[in-house]
């Protein structure tokens, strides 16, 4: 199988002028290299119109009222869980992108051949701040043990509008 970013997806059918023309015109391949869908994938013209129509027509034939009282929905249902869980993953504002997602490192403290500070032998940062990373990894671990008892909690959360999305992303 392949991932298809939905959003994209839609956006581009869109930037298209809509799914008739995209059929009307055969821009399919077009479509699907945009997307990023290698073309050594089986079927992969099929699948992209499988997706459109099991995710995304109904999305596009919902009225410009029923869109707007959507978004609204899966607004709501954004900040509860950021209000929960802290920010999801590439939705937090542009200027907290770099605090939001938790910095990892391996556990031996060798970070391959990213230099952090674009300099190779100089590494400027002060081992205060890779030491605090490893600290927050380690606790972040600890807090995985205690999965047990969270499961019930994440199951109640299951049940909104972005549920299907955020279980196939962050789980």
């Amino acid at each position: 199988g392949c991932e298809v970013d939905l959003a994209r997806f839609s956006e581009l059918v869109c930037d298209m002028g809509g799914m008739q023309q995209v059929m009307d015109l055969k821009k399919w391949s077009r479509l699907a290299d945009l997307l990023r869908i290698p073309k050594s994938a089986q079927d992969r013209l099929a699948k992209l119109q499988e997706a459109y129509l099991q995710y995304l027509l109904s999305y596009d034939l919902l009225s410009p009222d029923e869109h707007r009282r959507l978004e609204q929905e899966v607004l709501a249902e954004k900040e509860a869980l950021e209000r929960k869980r802290g920010p999801l993953e590439g939705h937090s504002d542009s200027g907290q992108r770099s605090l939001a997602l938790p910095r990892y490192e391996p556990k031996n403290g060798l970070t391959g051949l990213n230099h952090r500070n674009g300099f190779r032998n100089h590494n400027k940062e002060p081992d205060t701040q890779r030491q605090a990373g490893r600290r927050r990894l380690f606790a972040q671990e600890k807090k995985g043990e205690k999965v047990d008892s969270d499961e019930a909690d994440e199951e109640a959360e299951d049940e909104g509008v972005l549920s299907d999305q955020h279980k196939c992303i962050y789980k």
